[in-house]
């Protein structure tokens, strides 16, 4: 019998998306804590209504226009697209990042940050002061532990790491992991995933011999993939098509998307979206999304 993966999943979905946090949080402070990555904390009071911290749990942080310009919290309209108020002349930019640490009694959240040399939260936190107010909405879940999945399988590249390594903290030590990583870093700076048997690729080429070398996978194993949109979708189908895994044993998110910056990626995500909703698709099934997303 096939993982139940998806089902879990969509019930954690229904459940958060009628409480949605969407708050204002102040900049407390960053500290690198590994090569190419910043472990950085907000708090804010309306993090109190986060209140099931899950693994891999993901959240956008509008970041603003101009170092130490205070970030309003936005609202959506209809279509779900961000509304700013209109004597903001420069739109803040949002990026997605996944929750390290709550702290629910301090409302104080921790995250990693991949810091791309020139990219936008590399300039931010150059200008970055404590006390800068910014603003969050989440959180979006990402994983589920099936209760019957026996092993796991998480697959991913250095944009997911922080979202992987999250998962691998929270899988009970009966259950085997197994991580594939397309990632940048040598072996001497690769981050340490202790609890899971890791296997480094410098190329999704390389990624894929590694899948296969992996063999058949036993028909309780529960697959999480995270990574640039052509490489889940390709590693999705190898899965799916040669690798016996069934559906609704496996989620695939596009962590990013070459050519495209985060807010061009999120539109395209949510023009999906609606798109499929407009068609009468189950728009709340995880599977129909991803199916919209990488089929």
């Amino acid at each position: 019998m096939s993982v139940p993966a998806r089902q879990a999943l969509r019930e954690v979905m229904a459940d958060r998306g009628s409480r949605v946090v969407s708050c204002a949080v102040t900049y407390q402070g960053a500290v690198t804590v590994h090569r190419g990555y910043a472990r950085v904390t907000v708090r804010g009071d309306g993090l109190a209504e986060y209140t099931d911290p899950r693994p891999g749990d993901a959240f956008k942080l509008h970041l603003p226009a101009h170092a130490g310009d205070a970030v309003p919290v936005p609202a959506y309209n209809e279509r779900g697209r961000l509304v700013w108020p209109v004597h903001l002349t420069d739109r803040p930019t949002a990026r997605c990042f996944t929750v390290q640490s709550f702290d629910h009694a301090r409302r104080e959240l921790s995250f990693d940050a991949l810091l791309h040399p020139g990219g936008a939260t590399s300039r931010w936190l150059r200008g970055a002061e404590a006390g800068d107010i910014l603003s969050l909405t989440g959180m979006r879940v990402e994983f589920v532990d099936a209760a019957t999945a026996t092993e796991h399988l998480l697959i991913g590249d250095d944009s997911s790491l922080p979202a992987i390594a999250s998962i691998i903290a929270a899988i009970p030590e009966r259950k085997a992991v197994t991580v594939l990583v397309l990632s940048s870093f040598s072996e001497d700076e690769f981050p340490a995933l202790d609890g899971a048997s890791v296997w480094r690729s410098r190329s999704t080429a390389q990624l894929l011999e590694h899948l296969d070398a992996l063999g058949p996978l036993d028909s309780g194993t529960q697959v999480w993939i995270g990574a640039e949109a052509s490489v889940v979708r390709e590693v999705r189908r190898v899965l799916l098509n040669d690798g016996g895994i069934d559906r609704d044993a496996l989620h695939a998110s596009a962590y990013w998307k070459r050519g495209l910056d985060w807010e061009q990626t999120f539109d395209e995500s949510l023009d999906r979206y609606l798109a499929g909703s407009a068609a009468g698709l189950d728009v709340g099934d995880p599977g129909v999304l991803q199916n919209l997303a990488f089929d």
